[in-house]
């Protein structure tokens, strides 16, 4: 467990257990099955002695707050507060002082129940391999080599989006002319990079040696509404990735480059201006 402070909720264990019962609540989920759902995924922590003490005090506290508390959570909470109580040798990250207070607050009666808006939260459907493609089409662009050319994409992995949204992970290609790409010839078309990926910085940050293609771009739609219609369905291949490319399933903390439908056209027209042309 770690902790920065001895306040109820200055450590990673009742932080996590109060998050993920809100975000379950807010996902549409009676407070039985939140607390249910908060018990599977923090099952982890009642294995623990002093994790479980913080598991069950953290929902506690949290479930009286909103006028939720459950009789069982309750009763384990005020028998983790006695332990903690009858044992004064025991070291606890959390104050003697802040337990003597949930303990008082949970033996009066708990506020009236406050309502808790369901949160929208998008998934992207697609599956990993899914083929989509669109025409460049867009008359400021009808002096670019790719204008009436294709633009075909992959999903290739799928990333949490900031709050609680799903958005893939695609892989962009282009055709070589003005045909309709065909499902079966797409392992043909030629990449589009999204930026290079040096391997070293010099002292001042700037990149420096040997550096990879890297080819994968978060697409930032958190809504079915965000796809235009211009936009179909090709089919679904293996998700392919060229030799050289930077392994970014591998290096999650390297980060994403990310784009919106809104402006994809532009930003793919402007990598393929800068590292193809």
């Amino acid at each position: 467990m770690g902790y920065w402070g001895t306040g109820l909720y200055q450590n990673d264990v009742s932080d996590d257990v109060r998050e993920t019962y809100l975000r379950a609540l807010k996902d549409g989920n009676r407070n039985q099955e939140a607390t249910d759902l908060v018990m599977e995924q923090c099952k982890d922590y009642l294995e623990d002695e002093d994790d479980c003490i913080c598991f069950w005090i953290a929902l506690a506290d949290v479930q009286w707050e909103i006028g939720r508390l459950l009789p069982e959570v309750k009763k384990h909470a005020l028998r983790c507060l006695e332990r903690c109580s009858n044992d004064a040798k025991k070291t606890f990250p959390i104050s003697r002082r802040s337990l003597t207070r949930l303990k008082e607050k949970l033996m009066r009666p708990q506020p009236p129940e406050k309502h808790i808006p369901k949160e929208h939260r998008y998934i992207c459907p697609w599956k990993i391999g899914d083929v989509f493609a669109f025409q460049v089409g867009t008359v400021a662009f009808q002096e670019h080599p790719l204008y009436h050319h294709w633009i075909v994409i992959q999903k290739v992995r799928a990333i949490p989006w900031y709050p609680h949204h799903i958005i893939p992970v695609i892989t962009i290609r282009y055709t070589p002319d003005e045909n309709s790409p065909l499902l079966k010839d797409v392992s043909a078309y030629p990449f589009i990079p999204i930026a290079k990926r040096y391997e070293k910085e010099d002292e001042y940050g700037r990149p420096i040696g040997d550096f990879r293609w890297d080819y994968e771009l978060g697409l930032t739609m958190t809504s079915k509404r965000n796809m235009p219609d211009t936009f179909f369905h090709l089919g679904e291949l293996p998700a392919q990735m060229p030799e050289n490319a930077y392994p970014q399933g591998r290096c999650p903390e390297s980060g994403y480059f990310y784009a919106n439908w809104r402006d994809i056209e532009e930003l793919l027209l402007r990598k393929y201006d800068k590292f193809i042309c």
